[in-house]
């Protein structure tokens, strides 16, 4: 007889070892990395399902479409909500949004903030 626990259990399973395929260059997602999103309404453009090199691609692409909000790139983390994707305006890599600051000099993530800050940079972070 199972119980809840072994139920919950073998639903996180199946979803941890599902193979995932990226719906753009159909390489497959580990359960490492970030699956995400993109949606340009606009546009009638739609994936469910990418991986990060194609989401990056993307962003490329209609970088003012994503910075304006008119795309989004997302996540849909393991906690159950969808979380913004966007550039650092630093080092240009996609980052959660939750991992970006509002500096004097743009929005930054954490890595690109400590490196300025560690080469003596004047960075304030607006609140």
């Amino acid at each position: 007889m199972k119980n809840k626990f072994n139920t919950i259990y073998e639903e996180i399973m199946n979803e941890v070892s599902a193979n995932k395929t990226c719906e753009l260059c159909e390489k497959s997602i580990g359960k490492a990395e970030a699956e995400l999103s993109f949606d340009y309404p606009e546009k009638d453009i739609k994936y469910d399902l990418i991986c990060y090199d194609c989401a990056e691609k993307l962003a490329n692409e209609y970088a003012d479409s994503v910075k304006n909000g008119d795309a989004e790139i997302t996540d849909a983390n393991k906690r159950g909500y969808y979380e913004l994707w966007k550039k650092c305006e630093s080092c240009d890599e996609l980052v959660p949004e939750s991992e970006l600051k509002t500096t004097n000099v743009g929005e930054l993530c954490t890595y690109c903030i400590d490196a300025d800050v560690s080469r003596g940079e004047h960075i304030s972070i607006e609140y």
